[in-house]
This record gives C-alpha cells, structure tokens and sequence, in this order.
C-alpha cells in the first residue's frame, strides 16, 4: 500500500509527464506515435489507479459524518432528512478508487470504466466519509458520486467534494460532462 507521500510523488511525475504531451490522447496519440499500442499504454497510464483502503463505521447518520468532515462550506439541503440512506450499522473496510480521466467524459464513460474494472459506484453517504478520510485529495480534484438522490426532485442531486478556496460539500449535476484536468470519479472495489 503506498504512503500519501508516495501517492502524492506519482501523481506529481503524471502532471509533469501530461503536461509536456498533447492534451489529447486515445486514439487520437496514434498520429503522434505512429504506435497504436503506445496511444493506449498512455492512456492507461494517465487513468492511474489511486487506491485507499478505510475502515468506514456505517453506524453513524449522515448528519454525523458531514459534521466529522468539518468542511467549511455544506451546501443547504445536504443533510440526513435528503441523504440517508439504509444500510448495515456496521464497522467495515472499504478500498475507494479514485480515477481521473485523460480526456473529458460523460457519466457513462465513468459507468462503463467501472462495470469494466468491477467498481461500483460510491455512495453518497461514503463519498463525505472519504472527504472526511482524506481532505488533502479535496484540494487538488473535485470528487464526485454519482449516486443520484432521487428523493430531490431535480438534476443537482450527486454530491462532490470541491475546493475553491475552501473545503465545500456541494450538489452537482448527474448529467454532465466533466474536464480532465479537474475532476475526479470515486467507486469502491468490489470483492
């Protein structure tokens, strides 16, 4: 398992690396290649895998979790009465996969990567866990679920971790697209 500085060197040698090639890349890398195998060895490796492995006590309400991730900003109406769920009150260990994307992508580019890699989407309920978890990674992705609520009424109702200045717990559209550079997409490892 890697330390958060080990992780942080990686993802700091994938910026510099990302930065000194075309900003697209896919099938698009073969042109300046003239290797196809290459183009999609970049993109895997671009798509990193950043893994973080939790023990996460499904016990506590929603309203107990986001007052843990003593976040500067919650947005109104992200609380228990729209948020919680059911589940299991259980202590349990969870691997979070966070993944960025070499290329902007619509939510089902992300649901065919995870079906793929046999990832299921966070909920929303451990999406504030992991930002509690891990506030450092807040601060260079926004990180979002896309667990829609369909208790609201309306297309804002994924939750995601941001940072403008500040550590925020927003809303955000199911239904986007989102830039690379940016934007980061968390699931759990299936066992």
């Amino acid at each position: 398992m890697e330390t958060p500085e080990e992780t942080k060197q990686f993802e700091d040698f994938v910026a510099a690396i990302k930065n000194a090639l075309p900003r697209f890349l896919g099938p698009e890398m073969e042109k300046y290649t003239n290797d196809p195998e290459l183009g999609q060895k970049l993109e895997d490796f671009f798509n990193h895998e950043m893994y973080y492995r939790n023990i996460i006590d499904y016990g506590l309400s929603f309203d107990q979790v986001v007052a843990l991730g003593n976040y500067d900003q919650v947005e109104e109406g992200i609380n228990s009465a729209n948020y919680e769920t059911k589940r299991k009150a259980e202590k349990k260990e969870v691997i979070f996969k966070l993944s960025l994307f070499p290329k902007k992508v619509g939510v089902e580019d992300v649901f065919s990567y995870f079906k793929e890699k046999n990832i299921r989407l966070v909920s929303n309920y451990e999406l504030i866990w992991f930002g509690y978890l891990h506030p450092e990674l807040q601060k260079r992705f926004m990180i979002h679920s896309l667990d829609q609520n369909k208790k609201l009424n309306n297309s804002r109702n994924c939750l995601s971790l941001s940072y403008y200045e500040s550590r925020m717990l927003v809303k955000n559209f199911f239904n986007n697209e989102y830039r690379q550079d940016k934007n980061a997409f968390l699931g759990v490892m299936e066992k």
